[in-house]
């Protein structure tokens, strides 16, 4: 979600290849102050920093979100609350650490080492995650390539994908080979959650149609129910989009909305040799659906 009222107040100011990276605190009316970690122009992490609330989970990843609902189901799947693993490229502030419980595994892969160092040093997600008994793990590099590197033999049962800045869409993250590789490492019930969010492009009936050509389900998940789609930086949770996929149709049975055969027609499978961002601007599309 972009915004642009950063001008005051900045804890954490930092310029590289992707981009300023700046850390900010901001108070709401009640006086409940939350810490925010913002690349550019889009917020990519959000905290309480209370003692009470500062494990909440936040902005995108909302009790409602696409990624909280993939991480519940497979929890009730799972016998006598045995741990999960789960892998999510692009770590942000860490908020999705706030779901990983005692034995769990979870592995971070992010490309931006300012990033890594402003979770760590800013946020506490990660630290209190740790505290609670889970294995946190952090991968720096590009994370299609140590997905690709990762030993045969690994095992997620949850991968998340949250690489996007709102216009900004690093494509390769999800042609047809990109999504062959994030889901390789999935058990057969696993669920692939990809953040769709993005005010410019509607990119969720791409990625379902590139899933469907890798023999994966998918369900789409808009999370605004009940909340305006205007972003309050004293939101707790920020409006989402997902995408859900998994090899077992079952799994995500009873879980968001169906792709029809409208959302897939004229959706062509993006591949690392072909990626039309042009046809995914919804009045493109629109205008395209009548010829």
């Amino acid at each position: 979600m972009a915004v642009d009222r950063f001008k005051d107040a900045v804890i954490v100011s930092e310029r590289n290849l992707y981009g300023l990276l700046r850390v900010k605190d901001i108070a709401n009316s009640a006086g409940d102050i939350r810490r925010l970690m913002i690349l550019g122009g889009t917020v990519h992490g959000v905290q309480f920093l209370g003692d009470s609330t500062r494990k909440n989970a936040t902005s995108y990843f909302g009790p409602s979100s696409g990624a909280a609902l993939a991480l519940k189901r497979v929890r009730a799947g799972r016998a006598d609350d045995k741990p999960i693993r789960v892998a999510v490229i692009g770590l942000g502030a860490g908020v999705v650490a706030s779901y990983c419980n005692r034995g769990d595994t979870c592995d971070f892969f992010e490309i931006n080492q300012a990033v890594v160092d402003a979770a760590v040093g800013q946020f506490k997600f990660l630290e209190d995650a740790f505290a609670r008994g889970a294995s946190i793990n952090l991968f720096v590099g590009d994370g299609r390539r140590l997905f690709a590197n990762l030993p045969s033999n690994t095992r997620y049962d949850v991968v998340i994908v949250d690489v996007f800045s709102d216009g900004l869409i690093p494509t390769h993250m999800i042609t047809r080979e990109a999504l062959e590789t994030f889901s390789k490492p999935l058990g057969e019930l696993g669920v692939l959650a990809v953040n769709v969010s993005s005010s410019t492009f509607r990119i969720a009936p791409n990625v379902a149609r590139v899933g469907q050509s890798v023999d994966l389900s998918a369900k789409f998940v808009d999370d605004v129910t009940g909340r305006s789609t205007k972003l309050e930086l004293s939101d707790d949770t920020y409006p989402s989009a997902w995408v859900l996929l998994s090899r077992d149709q079952k799994t995500l049975s009873g879980i968001g909305k169906d792709f029809s055969n409208e959302d897939m027609r004229l959706v062509p499978v993006w591949t690392d040799d072909f990626v039309h961002v042009f046809g995914a601007l919804p009045m493109v599309r629109y205008f395209r659906s009548y010829f």
